[in-house]
């Protein structure tokens, strides 16, 4: 690439440069020249032809465009996340969008969207300073930050723009939260409460198999294998922007196959038998949805208003109030503490490494880690109360 630089009168009669370059079309083989402006010094000129020209040789360079950053993330919305997504996360990146993305740099051209003004971009929302808008948590921003960084990764992959600039931006850092959990009183406490209610199946299949909410509103009687006494995990029930949808489920490795205990099926066989006795009761105005918990003509039972139901259940029966997620860490916590293999327990939550198990449970690990030393301890030495 050949170019030249030039001195002209600027405002008020102030010297600066202008480069004049040509550029080849690799599609056309023919050269367009080209001008950038507004160099206040000659220095400040050479280094950007001279970048251009390393681009360029090393093949990094991309036409300048004037497309905006919000008229590319309503394309790259349209023609990649709607067709490839799920739509519950089709609509987590529609939200970011809309809401915080394009009203704070929307109208910023793609590629002159820089890491500096994404930084000040977390810090505004961190802080509730943009726009007199309420602050947002580390973790919502952390969202924010994916959905623009995938956005900008796809971009440099079309050729838009040279690099992802999210890249070079550091998110606040998420506080890890730990939830509450029940312990074994409790648990037992909780499934007497349950017994004979609507809530016995989906806290029952929480509590013995560590599922997730979407999970276990989402299983249907063609994932129970009675002859083999296993149930495969492959399905979820997501809340999307258009009503409950049956998804697949959070990670590949969440497609697994747990063994069931003859309790479980036993319940299982009762729940099948109810829905049988709706199905000729209410007739054609059942809802045949093939689902294990339902409403009671068979429909799908909306995950927000489980989530209520579920509360207003324990504070009915007076238990410690708790998320239906943390029925799930219960089961993780009750599994480690009893000595159960890591690895074992990963594979049953469906976690995608040990590491991730070890992540969220650290706290119960080193406990158990503490105990199995102490009972080393005393299998070589001796317990004090023998010396």
């Amino acid at each position: 690439m050949d170019g030249s630089i030039h001195e002209y009168k600027g405002k008020g009669g102030k010297k600066q440069y202008y480069v004049i370059y040509r550029v080849e079309n690799p599609n056309t083989g023919k050269k367009k020249q080209k001008m950038q402006r507004g160099f206040n010094t000659k220095k400040a000129a050479q280094e950007f032809l001279t970048n251009l020209q390393h681009q360029v040789l090393t093949g990094n360079y991309i036409e300048p465009g004037k497309i905006t950053l919000g008229e590319y993330l309503d394309n790259w919305m349209k023609t990649y996340v709607e067709v490839n997504l799920k739509q519950s996360t089709i609509d987590g990146y529609f939200n970011n969008i809309e809401r915080h993305i394009k009203p704070y740099f929307g109208g910023i051209q793609l590629q002159k969207l820089r890491a500096a003004s994404i930084q000040e971009f977390y810090n505004a929302k961190l802080k509730g300073v943009e726009n007199g808008s309420k602050p947002l948590s580390a973790k919502s921003i952390l969202y924010i930050h994916r959905v623009l960084s995938q956005a900008l990764k796809h971009a440099v992959s079309k050729q838009l723009i040279p690099k992802n600039v999210a890249a070079e931006v550091s998110p606040p850092k998420v506080k890890k939260f730990r939830g509450e959990v029940y312990n074994l009183n409790e648990i037992r406490q909780l499934l007497t409460a349950a017994s004979g209610t609507f809530m016995e199946v989906p806290i029952t299949l929480a509590v013995m198999l560590g599922l997730r909410r979407g999970e276990v509103l989402g299983m249907s009687w063609n994932q129970v294998n009675f002859s083999n006494k296993t149930v495969t995990i492959n399905q979820q029930l997501s809340k999307t922007s258009k009503g409950p949808k049956i998804d697949t489920t959070k990670t590949d490795s969440s497609n697994l196959v747990i063994p069931i205990s003859d309790s479980i099926i036993s319940l299982l066989k009762k729940q099948k038998l109810q829905q049988t006795r709706n199905k000729v009761l209410l007739g054609q105005e059942y809802k045949d949805s093939n689902l294990i918990v339902t409403l009671d003509d068979g429909s799908y039972l909306s995950p927000d208003y489980f989530t209520k139901k579920f509360s207003q259940f324990l504070k009915d029966k007076n238990l410690k109030h708790i998320r239906f997620h943390d029925l799930r860490h219960s089961y993780a916590t009750m599994m480690l503490a009893n000595g159960q293999p890591i690895h074992a327990i990963a594979q049953l939550m469906g976690h995608s490494s040990i590491k991730v198990t070890g992540d969220i449970y650290g706290h119960v690990l080193d406990d158990t880690k503490r105990k199995a030393s102490k009972e080393m301890d005393n299998l070589i030495f001796g317990s004090a109360e023998s010396k």
